[in-house]
């Protein structure tokens, strides 16, 4: 059974919540809730149900994601690049196409430590750019680590 917007509110407003739980007890029957969430004015809690979405296993928790990569809001984009690990990797490196051309450190950082294994031909020239041009020492370093596990 679908878990309300109220009950995620409740299970999410925890302050480290028990996201794998959650997700299990959500399934994909909660994801309209979840994106009404992810949707809603409390940037907090919208950032923990983007991730929570990122451990449901359905095309329309994609979506939530995907939206919340292109919001304005930086606590979102950042929340989008934290649940790229759980993606699929097509999902994965479609957003992180993306997610990696923002000069926001943070969510270089976080999509930079996601990648593994094959990756776009556009994705690895963004990674070498960064390796080669960034600003930040961390970020050509972990660059440098994702090129290794990068195919």
């Amino acid at each position: 059974m679908a878990l309300t917007v109220n009950e995620l509110k409740m299970l999410l407003g925890n302050e480290e919540p028990d996201y794998a739980a959650i997700a299990v007890k959500a399934g994909n029957d909660s994801t309209q809730a979840i994106a009404e969430l992810a949707a809603g004015p409390d940037t907090m809690l919208a950032s923990k149900a983007i991730y929570l979405a990122s451990l449901i296993k359905d095309t329309r928790a994609f979506t939530i994601i995907e939206k919340a990569s292109n919001s304005s809001v930086s606590r979102l984009r950042i929340a989008a690049a934290s649940a790229l690990p759980n993606l699929s990797a097509p999902n994965r490196n479609k957003l992180a196409e993306k997610l990696i051309d923002h000069e926001d450190v943070s969510i270089q950082k976080l999509t930079l430590r996601a990648l593994d294994g094959k990756i776009s031909a556009a994705l690895k020239q963004k990674v070498n750019m960064l390796n080669e041009n960034s600003g930040s020492e961390v970020i050509r370093e972990l660059s440098n680590s994702a090129l290794k596990k990068i195919k």
